[in-house]
């Protein structure tokens, strides 16, 4: 057997499957929340145009694009007392949550220089969530061998991903009404923090609770 590696009779504890689901709550969360509303926030609420909005949006999305397998070779070559892929969740996890309120201050920013500001807060946030999200979604390999206790860890993801999904999209704008009282940039500036504290729990409790077994 390698070095660091599981029998494959072991079972992990319902704290660590259930922990590991938690990781994907609040990355699905805030990804949904972001990709259904940013827009309509920048175009509607904050006075930026269409075609600006779009192509600060599209940009970004382009530039992270190329970042994601720079961060898979990054964590590829991490190498500390907590693994290479777990490191990455309590790094980001503090300044992705910062960074998702950083978006939606714009609102206090003055106006001629709100579309650098999109551009420059964005892309951090979309960089912030490549180097949480690419290297969580690449722990389940390395936290079993075990097919079984996989599915199990798989099962609990899904669950993780479709209630953060069901938050953003079926209350998100309700909360902004709620937490803004009839000023919409208000709320979702409050949502924003609202949602960047629950990704920072929930990240760092998947952190916490969770091991890479696996070395190669």
């Amino acid at each position: 057997m390698e070095p660091g590696a599981q029998k494959k009779t072991e079972k992990l504890s319902l704290r660590e499957i259930v922990c590991y689901g938690m990781g994907d709550f609040p990355c699905s969360m805030v990804f949904n929340f972001v990709g259904s509303y940013l827009l309509y926030f920048y175009t509607d609420e904050i006075g930026i145009g269409v075609a600006a909005a779009g192509t600060v949006m599209s940009l970004a999305r382009l530039i992270d694009a190329f970042c994601n397998p720079v961060v898979g070779v990054l964590s590829d070559r991490t190498c500390t007392k907590q693994g290479k892929l777990r490191p990455w969740l309590l790094w980001s996890a503090l300044p992705l949550a910062f960074s998702l309120a950083a978006v939606f201050f714009i609102s206090r920013v003055p106006e001629n220089i709100r579309t650098c500001y999109a551009m420059a807060t964005y892309l951090i946030f979309c960089l912030l969530y490549t180097a949480c999200n690419v290297p969580y979604t690449a722990m389940m390999p390395a936290i079993s061998r075990d097919e079984q206790q996989r599915q199990r860890l798989n099962r609990s993801k899904f669950v993780g991903s479709s209630l953060g999904s069901l938050l953003s999209m079926g209350f998100a704008l309700p909360l902004v009404g709620l937490l803004g009282r009839g000023d919409e940039k208000k709320g979702f500036f409050s949502l924003s923090i609202l949602f960047g504290a629950i990704l920072a729990v929930f990240v760092l409790t998947c952190f916490f609770n969770t091991r890479e077994r696996i070395q190669p």
